[in-house]
């Protein structure tokens, strides 16, 4: 499960792992564990530094007076966790995707661009293109060097690890952050509706596998 994985936080993007830091500490994280299994770990405290609940090694743990909505599809596809009325959680969703809903997806995210900033580079052909991509294997430089040259670096490695990691199926792993709200120090991080937003930062659209706040 999660081979190969694409993560999506938000509008930002990881491949196979990701973590976000804030003030110092890890919230977040998303790793292989020695035996290549996918782990999700988080803390989800209040804004006075109390851990409420928290998830290590896929265990989850809660104090069970602060949960306010807890709930796990059937096939643990979906989890979703919200605590103190909503005010601090996360609901995240595994799937699998084909590449044109993959496309689907990054076109979506892909912000506006202002008049003064060169759009990214349509492509004529979408068939070539993942084809084109698929046949490279290393990210550095010709993948960096063609999303530049796109003026879109973050549609560009997302599709090439979509093209180069797709199973036999036709189908590529993704586990989507669908909302979440974290708090670590007085500092709050949260996803919503296709942003990574916090009290600093405003990133609509990235990629990446470490976020410091």
């Amino acid at each position: 499960m999660f081979q190969n994985c694409i993560i999506r936080l938000g509008g930002c993007y990881a491949r196979n792992w990701c973590r976000i830091t804030v003030s110092g500490d890890t919230i977040l994280e998303i790793q292989k564990d020695i035996n290549r299994h996918t782990t999700i770990n988080f803390i989800i405290k209040n804004e006075k530094d109390e851990v409420l609940a928290s998830m290590s090694q896929n265990e989850f743990y809660a104090v069970s007076l602060s949960l306010h909505d807890l709930s796990i599809s059937a096939s643990a596809n979906q989890i979703k966790i919200w605590l103190e009325k909503r005010r601090l959680g996360l609901e995240f969703r595994y799937s699998r995707k084909t590449l044109s809903e993959i496309e689907n997806i990054i076109q979506n995210d892909t912000p506006d661009v202002p008049d003064y900033v060169d759009p990214p580079a349509p492509i004529d052909n979408l068939e070539e293109f993942y084809d084109k991509l698929s046949k490279i294997e290393d990210f550095l430089p010709e993948i960096a060097a063609i999303g530049q040259r796109r003026n879109d670096p973050v549609g560009t490695a997302i599709r090439w690890h979509a093209a180069r990691y797709i199973d036999s199926d036709g189908k590529i792993a993704f586990l989507d952050f669908i909302s979440c709200r974290l708090y670590n120090k007085k500092k709050c991080v949260e996803f919503r509706n296709g942003k990574l937003n916090s009290e600093s930062w405003k990133l609509e659209f990235c990629a990446g596998n470490s976020f410091n706040f």
